[in-house]
């Protein structure tokens, strides 16, 4: 919040609302607010601080989003010059803007004090192969993409890069989806949790996959099964039956195939 690089330290100031996420009550009012501030949030009475603030230290989260199985907040926050990062929202903590972009010291550029500090569970560097500012999107909770369950999927909106997120015995690893081409203001899920791309042009897209469709009907079946052991047996190969991505098809790709089937 405020001109660029924060000169007046909004973000880590918690008597103003600018550099943070904050929690109301829009079903309610209180006083002379035309909404009401929950008892429980960190910030409330009679700490001297916005009561409105659920979290601070950010500089311009696009955007968050709840995963309905975990609970966590997921937030997406847009760098000033060099970093976009991803976050894991949690109440009353600090996540740092503008003394640190991302995991680097920002003000002062060096040795800044990270005491108190959460920094992100991932970050990007901007202007590498024409990235430029991070879209935040969902942990995906659908039934299609069934290799995509339980990571959690964004953008870029200059390239339209896609990517997932996941956390992998305790490190988070990334991989990159797919480069669409369009310029990702948003995504949304709609009434069976699958993935909602919106574009800057005004459509909006789903995000589909052929993964395990061998024999190309549109679904998932015993024939998809067939065509996959026929191809192991002949010792031959098609990405489209990588299902575990080791660049071979065995027994693995089968079971994962038969699980995807199944749920």
């Amino acid at each position: 919040g405020g001109s660029g690089g924060d000169p007046l330290g909004h973000g880590q100031n918690l008597s103003t609302l600018l550099g943070t996420i904050i929690r109301i009550d829009v079903d309610n009012t209180s006083a002379d607010l035309n909404y009401s501030i929950p008892p429980d949030n960190p910030f409330f009475l009679p700490l001297n601080a916005r009561d409105e603030i659920y979290a601070y230290g950010l500089r311009n989260t696009w955007k968050f989003s709840w995963d309905e199985v975990t609970g966590l907040l997921w937030g997406a926050d847009v760098g000033q010059n060099s970093y976009e990062e991803i976050n894991i929202i949690e109440p009353g903590l600090n996540y740092g803007w503008n003394t640190m972009e991302a995991t680097h010291c920002f003000s002062p550029q060096t040795n800044c004090n990270q005491e108190g500090l959460t920094l992100p569970v991932w970050e990007y560097e901007l202007y590498v192969n024409g990235v430029c500012s991070v879209t935040g999107g969902y942990v995906y909770r659908g039934s299609d993409l069934f290799n995509l369950e339980g990571k959690y999927i964004y953008g870029d909106w200059c390239t339209g890069d896609i990517w997932s997120l996941d956390l992998i015995n305790g490190e988070y690893e990334d991989q990159h989806l797919l480069t669409t081409g369009l310029n990702i203001t948003s995504f949304g899920i709609d009434q069976n949790n699958e993935l909602l791309i919106c574009d800057h042009d005004g459509n909006i897209y789903r995000l589909n996959s052929n993964l395990g469709d061998l024999n190309g009907d549109g679904s998932l079946n015993v024939l998809d099964i067939v065509s996959l052991v026929n191809l192991i047996l002949a010792n031959d190969y098609d990405y489209i039956v990588d299902l575990n991505g080791d660049e071979a098809l065995n027994v693995l790709d089968v079971v994962l195939l038969i699980n995807a089937i199944l749920s």
